[in-house]
């Protein structure tokens, strides 16, 4: 069984044969809780980027808004008016 250091700032190296075992490679996400007294490291799943699921969902076809239309009502400007003629 591996022995690791606590290094400055808390840093810990998980130990390669560890990291293998378990998939994990850098910037992978764990969980850290005590038990016990026990210091447990848990693997999270990734999470994507915002990048990654961009254009992966379509707009909603059932709304019926005008993208032009939602700009303005979201600034709280009234559409303009054309003038009418005057008479």
């Amino acid at each position: 069984m591996p022995v690791v250091c606590v290094k400055q700032k808390g840093n810990v190296r998980v130990p390669a044969e560890i990291r293998r075992a378990l998939g994990l490679s850098d910037g992978d996400r764990l969980l850290v809780e005590v038990v016990d007294q026990t210091i447990v490291l848990t693997p999270l799943p990734p999470v994507e980027s915002l990048d990654a699921l961009r254009g992966r969902y379509a707009p909603d076809p059932l709304d019926e808004t005008d993208p032009s239309e939602a700009n303005e009502t979201a600034s709280g400007a009234a559409p303009e008016e054309e003038d009418a003629p005057l008479e």
